[in-house]
C-alpha cells in the first residue's frame, strides 16, 4: 500500500480536487490549508484541481438573487469577488511507499500553483489560471443590480411612512 499526503495551500474557495477522477473529501488544519491522507494500492495516480466561478453557471443569476435576499440585501454576504480567475490544475503522480505533495496557490503568476513533491515522480499535464471576463462583467452587473434594490427598497419604505 502506498500512502499519499496532500496538502493545498491558498486554494481558492470552492475548488474540487479528484484523485483518480474521485471527488475526494478535504480536511482542513488549524491554518485553513487542505488536507488529505490516504492510501491505494496503485502505482501511479491522476491529481485534478478546478474552480470555476459561480457566476458562470447556467442559472447564476437565480443563485445571485437567492444570496441577495438570504443575505438581507447583501449586507451579510460572505463570497470573495475579487480575482475571477478559473483555475486548472492536472497532473499524474508516481507513488512510492510515503509520498508528500504541496501545492501552494500562486497569485502572482500565470501559474496556479507551485509545486513541491518529495519521495515521488511529478508529470504535471497542466497548471493554468485564467481570468474569467464573462464573470467579471456579469458581477458589475449584479453591483448595478443591487444598488437599484437599494433604491427602490428606499424608496418603498419612504411611501409607506409618509402615505
Amino acid at each position: 500500500m502506498n500512502n499519499i499526503t496532500l496538502k493545498v495551500r491558498g486554494a481558492p474557495k470552492n475548488s474540487l480536487i479528484f484523485l483518480d477522477d474521485k471527488l475526494i473529501k478535504i480536511k482542513k488544519d488549524s491554518f485553513s490549508n487542505k488536507m488529505f491522507k490516504g492510501q491505494t494500492s496503485k502505482n501511479e495516480i491522476s491529481l485534478k484541481i478546478y474552480k470555476v466561478q459561480e457566476l458562470t453557471l447556467k442559472n447564476w443569476w437565480l443563485y445571485e438573487i437567492l444570496y441577495f435576499i438570504l443575505s438581507i440585501f447583501g449586507l451579510f454576504d460572505y463570497r470573495a469577488k475579487t480575482g475571477f480567475y478559473d483555475v486548472t490544475y492536472e497532473a499524474n503522480i508516481k507513488l512510492n511507499a510515503d509520498t508528500q505533495l504541496e501545492l501552494n496557490f500562486d497569485r502572482k503568476t500565470e501559474n496556479a500553483f507551485t509545486v513541491k513533491a518529495t519521495n515521488t515522480e511529478l508529470n504535471e499535464k497542466e497548471n493554468k489560471k485564467e481570468q474569467n471576463l464573462k464573470a467579471k462583467k456579469r458581477f458589475k452587473w449584479t453591483i448595478v443590480c443591487k444598488v437599484l434594490a437599494w433604491i427602490l427598497a428606499a424608496v418603498v419604505v419612504c411611501l409607506c411612512l409618509f402615505i
